[in-house]
């Protein structure tokens, strides 16, 4: 089975080319809300995009602390790794050069989380990279995923330590993309998982936008509105074409 393929032909005009792209199983929408600590400047950045070969990539990064400091080191973060993907680099290679980046700026203690998913768009394989973020869910029909992470984020370590996962998504799936600002609002550690995935088996939806704004609100709620970090999330849904 082909992605694309180029034919050439000859026609009374000259030389034509043909190419032949076979469609995508799957389509991603997504949805983002996002809150500041401080100042309507978030220390949370994030990417949702079509890249090549039919992939699709959801990318999340927070900063360290909050306000202007925590946004540059998050949108750096974030946009290097949009031109080091949109320039053909994988994305090992595109982690490896923005981990040496903040490296260079370790006198400044610049260092972000990276999260991101990358969505085939032809077989619903999903491959999850994790670099000192949160926990991410995968909201099922019946269940929700939980996929988390024990690595330390860019910035801190010569050798950056990339953990990666896997998951094959189905028509309807949701992925859930948080920033800790999100999750902290449960104090006991391990209760946090719990309780984000009960926030979430309470929305039904299937649209990512009013879901994220959903999950936002209820989170703030806990909190009574009195944010001790940036929170962000990111829901995208996985549809099926006909």
């Amino acid at each position: 089975m082909f992605k694309s393929e180029y034919y050439h032909t000859l026609s009374n005009q000259g030389e034509i080319t043909i190419k032949l792209t076979e469609q995508h199983t799957y389509g991603v929408v997504a949805g983002v809300a996002s809150r500041a600590k401080e100042d309507g400047v978030s220390g949370d950045h994030h990417s949702a995009m079509e890249i090549s070969e039919g992939q699709y990539l959801l990318a999340l990064s927070d900063g360290m602390g909050s306000g202007i400091s925590a946004h540059n080191e998050s949108v750096a973060t974030i946009e290097l790794l949009e031109e080091f993907i949109k320039s053909g680099f994988d994305k090992d290679t595109a982690i490896r050069i923005i981990n040496s980046v903040l490296i260079l700026k370790s006198s400044e203690e610049s260092f972000s989380t990276m999260d991101m998913a990358i969505v085939d768009m032809y077989s619903g394989i999903t491959e999850f990279i994790k670099i000192g973020a949160a926990t991410t869910f995968i909201k099922k029909k019946d269940y929700v995923e939980v996929i988390g992470s024990s690595s330390l984020p860019v910035g801190i370590l010569n050798k950056v330590d990339i953990e990666t996962y896997k998951k094959q998504l189905r028509d309807g799936d949701m992925i859930i993309m948080v920033t800790d600002g999100i999750l902290d609002v449960e104090k006991n550690k391990f209760n946090q998982e719990r309780t984000f995935i009960n926030l979430i088996q309470e929305i039904d939806s299937n649209n990512p936008q009013h879901v994220a704004d959903c999950l936002l609100e209820k989170a703030r709620n806990l909190i009574c509105d009195v944010e001790s970090d940036d929170m962000t999330v990111i829901v995208a849904r996985i549809w099926e074409k006909a």
